[in-house]
């Protein structure tokens, strides 16, 4: 998927082809696509933190979730390897949303801003 300001715009990987943009609010900054491809959850900084989960499959809008954090300030999205749990970050926050239900976990405040996320399956 590619974004834009407008909304995002799904690509057909095998023909290459750009399909119906999907409208999702404020300035899409970082998209993620869970391990089984179902869903595609979205981050925008502006005019607040706002993630946007999108159904793959239709291309439909599932959930709207607002996220605490700094507004303007790098603007990541990552996603756990056994897709339980997308971490979405504005400056120095860090916040955990759980995928089965979407609810907003306790953010993480690291004092920093935060420039990359990496994961690991841990046993």
């Amino acid at each position: 998927m590619g974004h834009g300001k407008s909304g995002v715009t799904p690509v057909d990987t095998v023909t290459g082809a750009t399909l119906k943009l999907i409208p999702v609010g404020g300035d899409p900054q970082a998209i993620v696509v869970t391990p089984d491809g179902s869903r595609a959850y979205e981050l925008a900084n502006q005019p607040s933190g706002l993630v946007t989960v999108i159904s793959t499959r239709t291309g439909t809008i599932l959930k709207t979730i607002p996220v605490p954090g700094g507004l303007g300030m790098t603007t990541l999205i990552g996603i756990t390897p056994n897709g339980k749990t997308v971490y979405a970050t504005l400056g120095t926050t860090i916040v955990p949303i759980r995928t089965a239900d979407y609810k907003v976990l306790k953010p993480i405040v690291t004092g920093v801003t935060v420039t990359g996320l990496v994961f690991t399956q841990c046993r």
